[in-house]
């Protein structure tokens, strides 16, 4: 089992490996359709990156600074 520690200090657990997508899924749909990456542990990585460990989870949408640095790089 390991903890997922959200940005608003809150932590969700899993007992195998999981998406990013489907960690951000669990938490709304909404900021699935507006997540562009998620920063684990402070590195940005994509949404289909697998989680297996402990580890600080922060989604980066377009209102994020890092999340307009992926929107220009990918456009």
């Amino acid at each position: 089992m390991f903890a997922i520690t959200l940005k608003d200090g809150s932590k969700v657990e899993y007992d195998s490996p999981i998406k990013a997508s489907e960690i951000i899924k669990n938490i709304s749909e909404g900021l699935l359709r507006a997540a562009v990456a998620v920063s684990v542990n402070g590195e940005l990585v994509d949404t289909s990156t697998v989680i297996d460990k402990d580890c600080d989870f922060t989604v980066i949408t377009l209102k994020d600074a890092e999340g307009l640095n992926v929107y220009r790089h990918t456009v």
